[in-house]
């Protein structure tokens, strides 16, 4: 039978490791906490963007989607569609665009420059217009169609806009010996084409699996918010393992070091 005085004691050694446990969980719970604010909370690093989303009392146009929440001003999402050039890219390369696909690059663009939700797919890149770019972002099926409507007809020249072009002060050129040739012959297919035509930056997803879009109602839910966070959360119970486990390592040498001076104090 246990006396009193060792049922104090035993009191004591268990509630000292309930506070070791408790410790651990807190350093697990801190560290996930400063993964998902990384993934989640920042913009991409580059010439224009904010360092963090915001509101905007009203972004222009094909912008407007993300005034609640953004990674761009008022003044960059006026500028990207009222400037002749933007980072001095000519989309007429090849011949005059048509007016509906120069409305889905638009589009296109003011998610690279406006949205909040590509963090969990940011890789470096060093660039003189930015440090890192979205790789694999999931794209909705239905947008990757109807983009590849707007413009299968269109002219162009390479068929990786990010790295193919020849450039010059006055901007993008056809490289030489490239030929220009409609959007169809060109990528084949619309997953093709929204795949290839921004160095793999879109995986194009059916629209019953989580998936992004160019457009939604800005006066509603952004539903690119949602596929960020199943995406974020994926990464942090992948990489939270090896992590934590470093995190616990380091806390049960000190917790072990302590109860090798308070333990023997409460018995």
């Amino acid at each position: 039978m246990i006396n009193s005085s060792s049922q104090g004691r035993l009191y004591k050694v268990v509630l000292f490791s309930s506070f070791c446990l408790c410790a651990i969980q807190l350093a697990t719970c801190h560290i996930a906490d400063i993964y998902l604010d990384n993934l989640l909370n920042r913009c991409l690093d580059g010439r224009h963007h904010k360092t963090k989303p915001g509101p905007e009392a009203d972004l222009f146009k094909q912008c407007s989607p993300w005034k609640d929440r953004a990674c761009c001003t008022e003044k960059i999402a006026k500028d990207l569609h009222l400037g002749e050039t933007w980072y001095r890219f000519n989309y007429s390369h090849c011949a005059p665009m048509s007016e509906q696909c120069e409305k889905f690059q638009r589009q296109d663009l003011c998610f690279y420059e406006c949205s909040p939700n590509v963090g969990p797919w940011l890789i470096p890149q060093a660039k003189t217009i930015r440090n890192e770019y979205f790789v694999g972002v999931p794209f909705c099926a239905s947008e990757c169609n109807a983009w590849w409507d707007a413009c299968k007809d269109d002219y162009t020249c390479v068929e990786d806009w990010g790295s193919g072009f020849s450039w010059t002060k006055s901007g993008n050129q056809c490289p030489e010996n490239s030929t220009c040739q409609t959007f169809k012959k060109m990528y084949g297919s619309a997953k093709n084409m929204c795949e290839k035509i921004w160095s793999d930056s879109f995986q194009v997803k059916p629209d019953n699996e989580p998936c992004m879009r160019l457009w939604f109602d800005g006066n509603g839910t952004n539903p690119n918010e949602k596929v960020a966070q199943l995406k974020a959360a994926e990464i942090i119970s992948a990489s939270l393992g090896g992590t934590t486990r470093f995190a616990v390592h380091n806390i049960l040498i000190v917790i072990f070091t302590l109860s090798s001076l308070i333990v023997p104090m409460l018995l």
